[in-house]
């Protein structure tokens, strides 16, 4: 009776309206984050793959192995600051859209390298490697720009923090794709070649998802229509005003940065087991143990992105000094598990706040770039 009379339960209205809110947050999840997948993907995918790449053409030098590690990083910066610029420009949709169909040509060139003239399989794969890398780069201000502006008022720490999870599904999906390579039977070079293409594939899903699904963002659109009033876009008033936080911000990504893919770029080369696909577990248990950290992000509103920020730091730090002083000494998984711990404090600290604070404090009209 309570129910007849509106006095209890959810009618049908109301639960057709919230599976249509849930479809609707997925679709934008998805859509948002999957470039950001493709990301950490790609990332991690160059780390697990080398001894496929060396059983085919040979030993990389140290110069090349790390040539073709940073030349993403490389790529990245140019990424980052171009699409982020050209984002505020022209707007979201059409470089969301361009950022992953130069990840999708990028990675798909990465897998099908070969020997070109004078230049040998390792050279280029690198010059893919740093082409995939600005479009890695233009999806993380975008990322970031696109969710902060769709958000409801009030949530866009949820919000930013759900695109921002994103991140561990390429992550998990990188060493599970080369272990499926491993137990399958399949040969060094369908191993290698196979899982960089993944990453073709998951970008250019991510670009028929935003072709087909995405409209230009209000946020900035009424941004650059103020800013055409004013002629205040990127203003040096503008870049005054913002240059405190500005600095704040870059220091602290640069920081992360040295630190999370200085050392996540070689982890199949410092945490190596007995046999290849050993290895590859390592890495699949170290990803997987960031997921609770992954977790606690959508806890941020509660408890603030600058003591997520710290504590992230400090307890990356302790956790990095203990496999420091310990390596060599202490067994091997012993070591996995703690660096894996460090990877619960780089998720649920600086790896996420260095992500949904710029999104949150710079204004629309500059906010990808910054």
């Amino acid at each position: 009776r309570r129910t007849a009379e509106g006095g209890g339960g959810a009618g049908p209205g109301m639960k057709a309206s919230r599976s249509k809110h849930d479809r609707s947050t997925l679709l934008d999840v998805t859509r948002h984050g999957i470039g950001l997948a493709t990301d950490l993907y790609d990332l991690t995918i160059i780390n697990a793959v080398r001894p496929e790449l060396e059983a085919c053409y040979g030993p990389l030098t140290d110069r090349m192995n790390g040539a073709i590690t940073s030349a993403t990083s490389a790529g990245a910066m140019i990424g980052q600051l171009g699409f982020g610029v050209l984002a505020d420009r022209l707007g979201r949709r059409a470089t969301f859209i361009a950022t992953a169909l130069l990840l999708s040509v990028s990675a798909a060139g990465s897998a099908s390298s070969a020997a070109i003239g004078g230049l040998g399989v390792y050279e280029v794969l690198l010059a893919w490697r740093f082409l995939l890398g600005v479009g890695v780069g233009g999806e993380y201000p975008l990322s970031m720009a696109v969710t902060a502006e769709s958000a409801a008022e009030g949530q866009s720490a949820e919000s930013m923090a759900m695109t921002y999870m994103m991140f561990q599904v390429g992550q998990l999906l990188a060493p599970i794709v080369v272990l499926c390579c491993l137990y399958g039977g399949a040969s060094s070079e369908v191993t290698w070649r196979l899982s960089l293409g993944v990453g073709s594939v998951l970008a250019l899903l991510g670009t028929l998802l935003r072709a087909g699904t995405m409209t230009e963002s209000k946020a900035w659109l009424e941004a650059r229509a103020r800013a055409r009033k004013t002629n205040s876009f990127c203003s040096w008033s503008t870049l005054r005003a913002i240059g405190y936080p500005l600095f704040g911000t870059m220091s602290t990504y640069f920081l992360y940065d040295v630190v999370s893919w200085g050392v996540g770029s070689y982890t199949s080369s410092i945490f190596k087991s007995t046999t290849r696909a050993g290895t590859i577990w390592y890495m699949l248990l170290i990803n997987l143990m960031a997921t609770p950290g992954y977790a606690l992000t959508l806890c941020m509103g509660r408890f603030g992105r600058r003591t997520y920020q710290l504590l992230g730091f400090l307890g990356m730090a302790i956790c990095l000094f203990l496999v420091g002083v310990s390596f060599g000494s202490s067994p091997q998984f012993v070591l996995v598990v703690i660096f894996g711990l460090q990877k619960i404090f780089d998720s649920a600290g600086p790896g996420a706040t260095t992500f949904i604070i710029p999104g949150e404090i710079f204004p629309t009209a500059v906010r990808a770039t910054c």
